[in-house]
């Protein structure tokens, strides 16, 4: 559900931006943190978008950094009362500097339900698992 509704919000200014130092010692460079606010009148959800070091393309290593992420950010969520979170990885920018960059990311959403927090996978890799499930399942 979270997944369709990125896609129709608008972004209120960052609280925070620029390089944050977490409590583990890592530091996120070119970190915002601020509210999502969605147009279709669903809660706000707290973002953090940040550029990682580690390998965009790598489930494990960006997974695992994202948790690391979480138990500090988690604690921001909290307090603001947040139903929802999400933090974007960005992978670094590849083209022409000042004139044409790309850089792809990944969104990790977490939604609280009953009291607990549930990470939801980016898409590229929830779509990952669904096609290895289904050639599985063909002998593929």
């Amino acid at each position: 559900m979270m997944k369709f509704l990125i896609a129709f919000f608008a972004v209120v200014g960052a609280a925070i931006a620029g390089d944050i130092k977490l409590p583990s010692g890592r530091v996120l460079k070119n970190a915002q943190i601020g509210p999502i606010v969605y147009t279709t009148g669903i809660p706000s959800s707290l973002a953090l978008k940040y550029e990682t070091a580690v390998d965009i393309k790598s489930k494990k290593a960006v997974t695992d950094e994202v948790l690391d992420i979480w138990k500090s950010f988690q604690v921001d969520a909290e307090k603001g009362k947040y139903g929802s979170a999400v933090v974007i990885v960005v992978g670094p920018a590849s083209g022409i500097p000042g004139i044409a960059t790309a850089a792809e990311q990944r969104n990790f959403v977490f939604e609280r339900k009953d009291g607990a927090w549930k990470m939801t996978l980016p898409s590229v890799w929830s779509e990952e698992k669904s096609r290895t499930s289904r050639n599985e399942k063909a002998g593929v």
